[in-house]
């Protein structure tokens, strides 16, 4: 197919046609697809749980046992949250 035709082509259509010849023994299959999402959001989730479970243990033993907070906590802290924003996005995004 001609570049300039491909081009102009609906999007519809595209959706159809293949990047490339699939291996031998396989084919192509734009119906149901497998998806590695399941994979991806439990990974996501368990990390993120020790993601906060370790955010929690430092912020306790910062502000509580060595009751002492400096300027890296703070990004630390907002960093963190960012991550965690991030992480959640991933999981519950459709």
């Amino acid at each position: 197919m001609d570049l300039n035709v491909i081009a102009h082509l609906p999007p519809e259509i595209l959706e159809t046609i293949p990047l490339a010849t699939p291996p031998a023994g396989t084919s192509s299959n734009f119906i149901n697809p497998q998806s590695s999402g399941f994979i991806l959001t439990t990974v996501t989730s368990i990390f993120l749980v020790f993601q906060v479970i370790i955010f929690a243990a430092r912020i306790y033993t910062r502000a509580f046992i060595a009751r002492k907070l400096r300027w890296d906590d703070s990004e630390f802290y907002s960093k963190a949250l960012g991550v965690v924003l991030n992480d959640s996005l991933l999981i519950f995004s459709p």
